[in-house]
């Protein structure tokens, strides 16, 4: 599975969204609020400023995992190293 980029999504209305992919969350502080400021940018773009509920679509044997928020339409990897 090619982890990088745009990425289309069903969201809970059945609707295909077009998700971006922002900041890669690693064990430090500055990369979880970058990556939250992100989520947050397209969340006031794309969903009145409210965050949608986030769910995990992929994980590896690494600890590494994907995350979607459909309603703000951006996903991000979540990278424990």
């Amino acid at each position: 599975m090619k982890l990088f980029g745009t990425k289309l999504f069903n969201n809970s209305k059945g609707e295909t969204v077009e998700c971006v992919e922002i900041t890669t969350r690693y064990p430090i502080t500055s990369a979880w609020e970058a990556s939250e400021k992100q989520r947050q940018t397209h969340a006031d773009k794309n969903n009145k400023g409210k965050l949608g509920q986030a769910g995990r679509f992929w994980q590896d044997d690494r600890g590494q995992e994907a995350w979607v928020d459909t309603d703000a339409q951006c996903w991000w990897l979540v990278d424990p190293r």
